[in-house]
């Protein structure tokens, strides 16, 4: 009895890795809220934080990489906002007391693991493992019972102002469907950025490929199709022989493992289809309709992986134990 495996999502629903390799600005305040707070920061709240300097263009870029010296002056921020007393200093190699980063990392050195030797390379990309590092650090030091808070809104920004391209106006009843629902949602979510941030940046964007996103989603659907039926085939397989069996057993166990992978996957493509900032209604749409596919393939994934464990489980001894 031989298998193999069909199902791999190495197609393209977009340029994903199964894992972020990156830190965005995002990120960081999202799980720094999450320890501190219990809640994540919304988009709209990591923009009135406080805790965020735009960039020389005047924006924020929410979704880009951090450097470890720009990560390290923002957890000093952070630290600060918990506890106003509060320092975790560390010393560099490479860094001097007239250094841009040196009054960050009198407060969050202790956040960050040297790199060659004893030097902090401050323009080094920020990892999700310094990511990890940083918070268990962090965390046995500052009681997770301080609150990460908000400065009081400015009362200038006007939170109901909308955005004029073509959105129906929703004063009626809400939406029945549940797309209907969710692109509600995220016509909100544009009404809470749009006095946060520049206007050219709520432009209609073409740099997110929805063609190729939507090419990808529908390879994807077709894998999961011939994959859900290999599943299907070799659970229902009950050989007698011990040597077959076996062979079941060891070919569920990798299909255990690929229905995982391809779940992170699927995770990390809603993820982005979700932070996406698409503005015009057509593009919202779509991008509504492809995060509802790929919720149904999760749960397309999350069935097949509970058939797949039942399998696997061991089968109790006719009688019970006595």
């Amino acid at each position: 009895m031989a298998f193999c495996l069909a199902f791999g999502l190495t197609g393209g629903l977009l340029p994903l890795q199964a894992a972020p390799t990156q830190v965005s600005r995002m990120l960081l305040l999202e799980e720094a809220s999450r320890r501190w707070g219990g809640q994540p920061f919304t988009e709209a709240e990591a923009l009135q934080c406080g805790l965020l300097e735009p960039y020389s263009d005047g924006k924020f870029h929410l979704d880009w990489p951090l450097s470890r010296g720009a990560a390290a002056r923002v957890l000093a921020r952070v630290v600060r906002r918990l506890d106003a007393e509060a320092s975790f200093p560390k010393v560099f190699g490479d860094v001097t007391a007239s250094a841009p980063v040196a009054p960050a990392l009198a407060v969050v050195g202790q956040a960050f693991r040297p790199v060659a030797g004893d030097r902090f390379v401050a323009d080094q990309i920020f990892s999700p493992d310094d990511l990890a590092f940083a918070f268990s650090m962090l965390g046995p030091l500052l009681p997770a019972s301080l609150s990460l808070r908000l400065p009081p809104a400015d009362a200038d920004l006007k939170a109901e102002m909308r955005i004029g391209l073509g959105f129906p106006d929703r004063s009626g009843a809400p939406p029945r469907t549940l797309q209907g629902q969710v692109l509600a949602s995220d016509v909100d979510r544009l009404a809470r950025l749009a006095p946060l941030v520049p206007a050219d940046q709520l432009a209609p964007q073409n740099a997110f490929d929805l063609e190729a996103a939507s090419t990808g989603v529908t390879e994807m659907e077709t894998a999961l199709d011939s994959f859900e039926g290999t599943v299907c085939e070799v659970v229902l397989a009950r050989p007698a022989d011990p040597v077959l069996e076996s062979e079941v057993r060891d070919f569920l166990g990798q299909m255990r493992e690929t229905l995982r992978h391809a779940g992170e996957k699927l995770r990390l493509s809603r993820r982005q289809l979700q932070a996406a900032l698409l503005v015009d209604p057509p593009s919202m749409q779509r991008c509504v309709e492809l995060r509802s596919r790929l919720d149904t393939a999760l749960f397309r994934l999350d069935r097949l992986a509970d058939q797949v464990d039942r399998r696997l489980a061991p089968i109790p001894p006719i009688g019970g134990a006595e």
